[in-house]
C-alpha cells in the first residue's frame, strides 16, 4: 500500500492496476483482508484491483467474497502480459 501511495503522491494521474493472484488474492477478499480500508481509499483514487479468476477457481473462492469495486480477469498472467505489450510497466511487489 505504501508504494502505491508513493506513486500517487508523485504522479497523481498515474494509471495503476494491481493484479491479485494466488496468495495475493487475500488482499481483496472481503472476509479476510486486513487492508480493505486502505484498498478502498486507493480505489477511490483510481487504482484498479483485479482478481485472477483462475486463482478463485483453484482456491474455490466465490466472486462474492471479492471486494465490490474490484474487477476480474480470466488469467492474471495474461492480463499482465497484455498490459506490457501495450506499454505498461510491470512492478512485482511483496514476497
Amino acid at each position: 500500500m505504501k508504494q502505491l501511495n508513493n506513486i500517487l503522491a508523485e504522479s497523481p494521474d498515474a494509471k495503476i492496476q494491481v493484479v491479485c493472484h494466488e496468495p495475493g488474492i487475500a488482499l481483496i477478499r472481503q472476509d479476510v483482508s486486513v487492508v480493505q480500508d486502505k484498498i478502498s481509499k486507493l480505489m477511490e483514487r483510481g487504482v484498479n484491483f483485479t482478481a485472477c479468476e483462475n486463482t478463485l477457481k483453484g482456491r474455490k473462492i466465490s466472486k462474492e467474497k471479492i471486494m465490490e469495486k474490484a474487477t476480474f480477469t480470466k488469467a492474471g498472467i495474461i492480463e499482465i502480459v497484455d498490459k506490457q505489450t501495450k506499454g505498461w510497466a510491470y512492478i512485482k511487489a511483496g514476497n
